[in-house]
């Protein structure tokens, strides 16, 4: 798991920043991880255990925000020790939460081979506004994650080369 996130990168914002929450007024407080952990190892981790279940051998790996495209699919492939890799990059993750939460998500998954080469790509992005009040937030989040996880990884030609 590679995060990107712009804010993240240039350091205007910690590893485990998950999003905002406004105050009456709309003014925005930092919302971050449960766990304290930065979210893309968290999201990793929720990642792989959705994958142990499902039958897969997991290894995961998280690469420094600052790390290059290409020395993180580098960095991957040499933690795995395996034959293919996939590598997702978050290039933006970011909730925001007032009356409704809204999520603001662009995402990368690569499948890539024992010597970097990138086998199939897939791509979700977009922005999403859930019907619910503030009181959902933490649900909205989830929910979220398991629908954008699994439209990233369920594309057919990333699901052809983790067969």
């Amino acid at each position: 798991m590679h995060n990107q996130r712009s804010n993240i990168v240039d350091g205007c914002k910690p590893e485990k920043f998950l999003g905002l929450s406004r105050g009456g007024y709309g003014n925005p407080f930092n919302v971050t991880t449960q766990t304290g952990n930065p979210l893309a190892a968290d999201m990793a981790s929720a990642l792989a255990t959705a994958l142990r279940d499902a039958g897969h051998d997991v290894k995961t790996t998280v690469v420094k925000p600052a790390t290059t495209a290409d020395g993180a699919r580098a960095g991957v492939i040499a933690d795995s020790g395996a034959s293919k890799a996939i590598l997702i990059r978050l290039v933006e993750w970011k909730t925001d939460t007032m009356a409704r939460t809204g999520l603001d998500f662009d995402v990368v998954a690569e499948v890539l081979d024992a010597n970097g080469n990138v086998l199939a790509t897939n791509r979700v992005s977009g922005k999403e506004v859930s019907g619910a009040s503030i009181l959902s937030a933490d649900k909205d989040s989830r929910k979220w994650f398991e629908q954008k996880m699994t439209d990233l990884l369920s594309n057919r030609e990333i699901a052809a080369q983790l067969r």
